[in-house]
């Protein structure tokens, strides 16, 4: 069997109870760039009312659908939106329209509500896109400089009130300017419209960045302080609320980035060019991501600088550093990543228009524009980076996964629980031989619910391994039964106290080509395997002939065979019939000829018979 290991998440909220250089600086505000266009259109960036969108950094970046995996934006020197994973070429975006001069994008962010469109920051001002009619709108209510928007995704369809109200919530602000000495906005339509946010802060500090965080439900600010340190701040208790420890900037204030890892677990990642810090828990806590086997070790290594970090919504993190090094791992319990033998630098080069993301198998694409002058239309190249074959090769030994089988029926489900309200949850998970484990539930707050846990041994698998089940309690605490204003949002896991990074969330996705991996999409990936037994009605028909039979078997799984994984082995046929002596052709030749004379010796002979009749 193939090793796997799934994080079980589950979404709880309660009704009632709780329920280079691209950019610099003068006197705090961002200096948009002169970036360069693609052959042929450094003349024609802005016609009439339309102009041609651009990414302000000379790095490219993507900013991914969180909820869609098939929708994306690639922002470099052309702005350019997928519904279909970057599979089939698209246009690059022109805005249309009075608004903008230079067409700097500075910020772009996937939103749900009211529907789903995208927020867009150009040229200092806030807009809405509608990708499926390319419909712009500017946002109301906003009139000074702003560079920056921030907000959250929670993917459920629910209409829940409290949900709608987290996918409508976005902050909009200017990076790098003094704190006290900005207007900050915020809208609760979805980006549309926008009001001031009120701070309770008179403070001189430069900011970073405001974000609304998963799971505490706070907003807090990243700011800079006289001492070039950086940390994050509540931005309704201003005064007394320092929600993390502070840490030396290692770059300027404008170079950090903050990612809100998807799946609403709380695990934060703040990396700059010489520096990558993690948080479990909503920035709380930041501690430096070391390498594995060399837990000593900081990522980066010394004078080398982070290139880029992606990040996937089931816990994978990847890293790129200017050396080509290509680094992986799993955000829990700790801050560890294993370096790949790959070296991206010597594979594919390190390009400023190249950009990384993990795919819906939490493989890795290496993303290259190719711009069609002709038909004013932009494809994409994909480079692969196959994780569970990096993971085989190397150089520290990586524990295999301690689990053959790690999965629950409420795995990125959403339920209710009022005041007096209980849930009964389950996993079954089949541990390896010899590798003992614990699972462990927590909890992104433990004040508002309680769990009960009980192990029972089920039975065994039919290679003889031990079948456990993991039933779940889940109830309100007793604070959260007294307090009856409250609501919110829950993230319960289940999760492996030694997890290791060889622990995939995948054995499995229907058929798929390895040898083309960019062919035509899966028509039905949730069909099961298709495997020949002697319990299946799975059968090869041979051919009507005697003789021996050599087959090649190839697993075709992209994650596991890489095209090398085969077996040849032989089939020996007996008691067919006789071979035909005579061509199929001619056969039925003499098959019509010998009917057709039966039917006219018949036809002659009636017709004698009738003559005698009649002369008789």
């Amino acid at each position: 069997m193939l090793h796997k290991c799934v994080k079980i998440i589950i979404f709880l909220s309660t009704t009632l109870v709780f329920t280079g250089l691209a950019y610099s600086f003068y006197s705090g505000k961002l200096a948009l760039p002169e970036a360069a266009l693609p052959v042929g259109w450094q003349t024609s960036v802005k016609q009439g009312n339309s102009v041609l969108l651009q990414f302000y950094k000379n790095e490219a970046a993507i900013v991914l659908d969180h909820c869609n995996t098939q929708k994306a934006l690639y922002m470099g020197t052309m702005i350019v939106y997928t519904d279909t994973a970057f599979m089939d070429g698209s246009e690059p975006l022109v805005y249309h329209g009075n608004e903008i001069q230079y067409g700097y994008v500075t910020s772009a962010v996937f939103l749900n509500a009211p529907k789903p469109h995208i927020g867009i920051v150009i040229d200092g001002m806030a807009f809405t896109l509608l990708p499926s009619t390319l419909t712009w709108k500017r946002a109301a209510g906003v009139v000074t400089y702003v560079s920056h928007m921030s907000a959250l995704q929670c993917c459920f369809t629910t209409q829940d009130k409290y949900i709608a109200e987290l996918n409508s919530l976005v902050l909009l602000y200017e990076i790098g300017s003094l704190f006290g000495e900005q207007e900050v906005y915020v809208s609760y339509d979805g980006g549309f419209t926008y009001t001031i946010f009120y701070v309770a802060s008179t403070t001189m500090q430069i900011l970073g960045g405001i974000y609304r965080l998963p799971v505490s439900g706070n907003t807090v600010a990243l700011v800079q302080d006289e001492q070039y340190n950086f940390y994050f701040r509540n931005t309704e208790n201003w005064a007394t609320s320092q929600l993390s420890e502070s840490f030396p900037l290692r770059d300027p204030l404008y170079m950090l980035e903050v990612i809100l890892v998807a799946g609403l677990r709380g695990h934060l990642i703040v990396w700059s060019p010489q520096m990558l810090l993690y948080s479990p828990h909503d920035g709380t806590v930041l501690v430096p991501v070391s390498e594995f086997g060399h837990e000593d070790s900081a990522v980066p290594p010394p004078d080398v600088i982070v290139k880029g970090v992606t990040t996937a919504g089931n816990g994978a993190i990847a890293v790129v550093t200017s050396d080509g090094g290509l680094y992986y791992g799993r955000l829990g319990l700790k801050a560890v990543v294993v370096k790949f033998p790959t070296n991206i630098l010597e594979k594919f080069g390190l390009y400023p228009d190249r950009v990384m993301y993990f795919d819906q198998y939490t493989d890795l694409v290496f993303l290259e524009p190719m711009f069609d002058q002709h038909e004013n239309r932009v494809n994409f190249r994909h480079s692969h980076v196959h994780v569970q074959q990096q993971l085989t090769q190397t150089s520290a030994p990586v524990i295999s996964c301690p689990v053959e089988r790690f999965s629950g029926d409420f795995d990125g489900k959403l339920f209710y629980i009022d005041k007096g309200d209980s849930l009964k949850l389950s996993l079954d998970y089949v541990p390896t031989p010899n590798c003992p484990f614990f699972p462990v539930v927590t909890l992104t707050n433990a004040d508002a619910l309680h769990t009960e846990e009980l192990i029972v041994m089920d039975g065994t698998t039919p290679d003889g391994y031990k079948t456990f089940i993991m039933k779940i309690g889940v109830k309100l605490s007793t604070a959260a039964e007294a307090d009856i204003e409250e609501k919110g949002l829950v993230t319960i896991s289940v999760d492996l106290m030694e997890r290791e990074v060889s622990c995939n969330n995948l054995n499995p996705q229907n058929y798929r080509s390895c040898k083309d991996y960019n062919g035509p999409p899966l028509t039905n990936p949730d069909a099961e395997y298709q495997v020949l037994s002697q319990n299946s009605r799975n059968k090869i028909v041979f051919s009507n002939y005697n003789g021996m039979y050599l087959f090649t078997a190839v697993v075709v799984d992209p994650h596991y065979s890489f095209c090398t994984l085969t077996t040849t082995f032989s089939v020996y046929v007996y008691g067919a019939f006789p071979k035909r002596i005579l061509p199929y052709g001619v056969l039925c030749a003499i098959f019509f000829a010998i009917l057709t004379a039966l039917l006219l010796i018949f036809y002659l002979r009636q017709q004698n018979i009738l003559t005698k009749v009649l002369r008789t």
